[in-house]
């Protein structure tokens, strides 16, 4: 049977969703209607959709697939990553856990593609988160860790020590408390360094539940010293994380603490202080209306005044647990106290009515195996169908890539040619120039030496006695004669 219930806390990295006042909703109603681009309409329609996770899911989803629509219709790279991320966000709300790890991984893609590393970080850490809730430890560590990873490059230190205290849960769920409370000491030192109060308020309390389960193994161990050890620091670390709780007025985390505290003294087999501590826890959940937190508070009470044998009030008390949780979907709650109810009525000698309980528990356990099994088939499908998607997302980024080395090539080739071309026009151009200047020197040569000839020809001319000259000579030599 479940006996009590212990919640411990983790920070949702990124995710911090406050809700909106309707006056900032209607802002981003008007900003959707007045978008003049349709790219502003994109960032408009996902800032909608953000607003209205926590209060209107449906609608939330609704508005982040219209954004994806109109962003791939136009080709806007930052607007689909955005819409991809918010719907992912509100099925992670929804805790239909396979589609936002299909949704997450699908944006982290054009993330990387547009360099935005933070919100890589942050969406590997929600991914994370998801597998922790389905139970995969293993890819919840793998996806923790490359967070931490990105958030070092990105210097996102508040990042960084939500991803550290998340591994830290994974290892306190394990039961690894050593590892747990290691993990949970890094993030913490962080937090100290940023002054995060929420951050420091829940790691510490987280640390104080792991002190705790280690003073209950110590103390099955029969090693005294070492229990009492650990039992004084997992009060310091409890009262010291409500003390920074109650300071900051979070008041559902001063429940849990307080909560954890009654838990603390029931292991220490400390009755009337835990009983104490439930009390107080309530009261803060009441004035909360913190409904769940209510159901807790009375079913853990049921179960104290089981052990101190007054059934009538277990039955009365755990009965109102079950009662609180009508409307709300956290099965595994209810699955508990019908558990706790069904050991109470037996004790009590009516078994007709532990039968009856034993019924419901039966019927709440296979409807909590039956969603866990369709979430894994789920998960498994949209596992498929991201591969395919990314395998197709491949072959279309190589056919780009082949394309643009092709034109690469191409357009080098032609370059080539075209120097060679030139090279060789140029060659030509200054072989002609060459040649022409060499026609010029020859013909300036003949010219000169024509020239001289002529010169000299007058020069032979001018000393040579003419013609009539000689005949008249030989003439005259005849008469002699």
């Amino acid at each position: 049977m479940k006996k009590i219930t212990l919640y411990s806390i983790f920070l949702f990295a990124i995710n911090f969703i406050v809700a909106q006042t309707p006056r900032i909703v209607d802002s981003l109603q008007k900003a959707v209607r007045n978008s003049k681009t349709d790219r502003e309409k994109v960032v408009a329609l996902c800032e909608y959709s953000k607003a209205l996770i926590q209060t209107k899911s449906d609608s939330a989803f609704y508005l982040a697939k219209q954004a994806h629509e109109l962003a791939n219709e136009n080709n806007f790279k930052w607007g689909k990553a955005h819409a991809l991320f918010a719907m992912g966000r509100v099925k992670m709300g929804q805790t239909k856990y396979p589609e936002a790890i299909n949704y997450f991984n699908q944006s982290i893609l054009l993330f990387k593609e547009i360099n935005d590393l933070s919100i890589v970080a942050s969406i590997y850490n929600n991914i994370g988160l998801a597998h922790y809730a389905t139970g995969d430890f293993p890819n919840a560590l793998a996806n923790y860790s490359t967070a931490i990873k990105l958030y070092k490059q990105v210097k996102n230190v508040e990042g960084e020590a939500a991803a550290l205290g998340n591994i830290g849960m994974v290892y306190y769920n394990e039961g690894n408390y050593e590892k747990s409370l290691e993990y949970d000491s890094l993030a913490m030192i962080l937090d100290q360094k940023m002054n995060n109060q929420i951050g420091i308020a829940t790691h510490v309390g987280n640390m104080g539940n792991a002190y705790m389960f280690r003073a209950s193994r110590f103390k099955s161990k029969g090693m005294k010293k070492e229990m009492e050890l650990m039992y004084k620091k997992a009060l310091e670390s409890l009262t010291f994380a409500y003390e920074v709780n109650e300071k900051i007025n979070n008041k559902e985390n001063m429940a849990l603490q307080i909560g954890n505290m009654a838990n603390l003294y029931y292991d220490m087999g400390n009755l009337e202080k835990t009983m104490e501590y439930y009390h107080k826890a309530l009261k803060i959940c009441e004035d909360a209306n913190d409904k769940i937190g209510m159901s807790r508070q009375y079913g853990n009470m049921g179960w104290i005044f089981f052990e101190a044998n007054d059934h009538a009030k277990a039955i009365e008390y755990t009965k109102k647990a079950i009662e609180i949780m009508e409307g709300f979907t956290n099965l595994q709650l209810k699955c508990n106290w019908y558990d706790n109810l069904t050991g109470i009525y037996e004790a009590t000698g009516d078994y007709k009515s532990a039968y009856q309980m034993y019924q419901q528990f039966i019927l709440l356990r296979d409807s909590i195996h039956s969603i866990d099994k369709a979430r894994k088939t789920l998960e498994a499908q949209m596992n498929i169908e991201f591969e395919r998607k990314e395998e197709v997302t491949r072959l279309e980024q190589a056919k780009q890539v082949l394309i643009r080395n092709g034109f690469i090539i191409g357009f080098i080739l032609m370059l080539i040619m075209a120097v060679i071309v030139f090279r060789g026009y140029r060659n030509k151009k200054k072989a002609n120039k060459e040649i022409s200047e060499q026609k010029d020197l020859v013909e300036q040569k003949n010219k000169e030496i024509t020239d001289s000839i002529r010169y000299a020809k007058r020069i032979q001319n001018a000393h040579l006695p003419s013609n009539d000259y000689i005949s008249k000579k030989l003439n005259e030599l005849k008469n002699k004669s």
